[in-house]
């Protein structure tokens, strides 16, 4: 194939050879080699076209003959009474935990789905189910389980008074009256504290406390 350079040369070359003829050197160059000559230049452009042309219709051909990527799957989970259901297999939550007679809803986090399950007026049992290995990993008894950045190693929860780290550690013992309420876990900004409100003599409102607790640093 000639180059671009090189067949721009040779149509210079064929319009210098035209003004020779034109002028009176037909001696030089007669006119069956200014024909071949011009018939050569024509014949290369046109072979670049057409094979540029079939390598557009080669690449096309490629991209239609690609198969199309398969859509992702998608797992679905949800809950009955005291079933719930991941990706089609059924687990009946009862069968865990005799107490749990209801579950109140599912939580992703992350590759994590937190199973909230009602057993009475004080606590219920958070399951931990890993949805990469399928199975559960612990069961939490407490209430107002708190996380953040999607991540449930971060989790803090309350169980009567204590205020407990995902792992069961107790980070604070609360000095709280007979009626007195939790009624809420949030982390600071900089997820350094906690701020537990306090509903004192049960569920007024306006006898509100709060109490902040320094958090540990979490591990990885």
């Amino acid at each position: 194939m000639l180059g671009k350079k090189k067949v721009n040369n040779m149509t210079s070359l064929a319009a210098l050879l035209l003004v020779l003829a034109g002028t009176g050197c037909g001696g030089a160059v007669d006119g069956i080699a200014q024909d071949n000559l011009l018939t050569g230049i024509l014949t290369h452009a046109e072979l670049e076209r057409s094979e540029g042309n079939i390598a557009e219709s080669q690449k096309s051909g490629e991209d239609a003959a690609k198969p199309e990527k398969p859509a992702a799957a998608t797992v679905s989970y949800s809950y009955d009474g005291t079933v719930f259901e991941y990706d089609g297999t059924a687990y009946d939550m009862s069968e865990r935990d005799f107490m749990i007679n209801a579950i109140m809803e599912c939580i992703p986090v992350g590759e994590y789905i937190v199973i909230d399950s009602h057993t009475g007026p004080h606590n219920a049992i958070y399951t931990v189910f890993n949805t990469q290995t399928r199975e559960f990993e612990k069961d939490i008894e407490g209430v107002l389980l708190t996380f953040y950045d999607d991540d449930i190693h971060t989790a803090v929860y309350a169980f009567w008074n204590d205020i407990c780290a995902y792992d069961g550690t107790v980070l604070a013992t609360l000095d709280i009256g007979q009626y007195d309420i939790i009624r809420d876990i949030s982390f600071s900004e900089d997820h350094t504290q906690l701020k537990v409100a306090i509903y004192e003599n049960g569920t007024d409102e306006q006898q509100q406390r709060v109490e902040f607790l320094q958090l540990p640093d979490f591990p990885d």
